[in-house]
């Protein structure tokens, strides 16, 4: 959806597009759990299917954008880890950082709305399990038209997320298996602001 912002005189000067910003991370058998990452901050290089930002932890030159919410989503098919994406969202928290100021912070299952747990109806079969951690068309996290927050072009951001307090087993539990990697997307939603095109 976009709809036109005008000066004055009735010329358009901004369109204004419905869209979340977003960037993932995948955590692969090799990934070190308890690592602390920052969505947002290292985006250059990434293809479409995990970033849109284009820029290192800021919008271009001629852009800005109001956050109306926040999210985390992410999916998992391992059969062998299907505690997997439950214990993240127990061991793991979430802060939202614009221009050094610390806008939002809670453990990650206040941003992500609720597990879903599918698995295969065959009991002696259990090569077929699905987790989906968040639905991709909710926002758990909403802010009210006088609470957004803007993002004024070339404004620094980004969204910490880190695991503590897990134990070493639970950590095994949290790592996917080989074959199955998790990637998981930081959302935030609102209104993208850009030149008329």
């Amino acid at each position: 959806m976009s709809t036109q912002l005008t000066d004055i005189g009735g010329v358009p000067l901004r369109d204004q597009i419905k869209q979340p910003l977003y960037d993932s991370f995948d955590i692969t058998d090799q990934s070190v759990v308890s690592a602390e990452r920052q969505f947002f901050a290292a985006t250059q290089g990434k293809p479409l299917s995990m970033s849109n930002l284009r820029v290192n932890g800021q919008l271009e030159r001629n852009k800005s954008f109001r956050i109306m919410g926040i999210q985390m989503e992410a999916s998992s098919s391992d059969p062998a880890k299907t505690e997997l994406l439950s214990l993240y969202s127990i061991y793991s928290h979430v802060q939202l950082w614009v221009a050094e100021k610390q806008y939002w912070e809670s453990p990650l299952r206040m941003i992500t709305g609720k597990i879903e747990h599918r698995v295969s109806v065959n009991a002696t079969d259990a090569s077929d399990a699905y987790v989906q951690l968040g639905a991709t068309n909710a926002s758990p996290v909403m802010y009210h038209q006088n609470q957004s927050i803007v993002l004024e072009p070339q404004m620094n951001f980004y969204m910490i997320w880190k695991v503590e307090g897990a134990n070493a087993a639970q950590i095994t539990k949290m790592t996917p298996s080989a074959a199955h990697p998790v990637r998981f997307t930081a959302q935030l939603k609102g209104l993208m602001r850009r030149p008329v095109q």
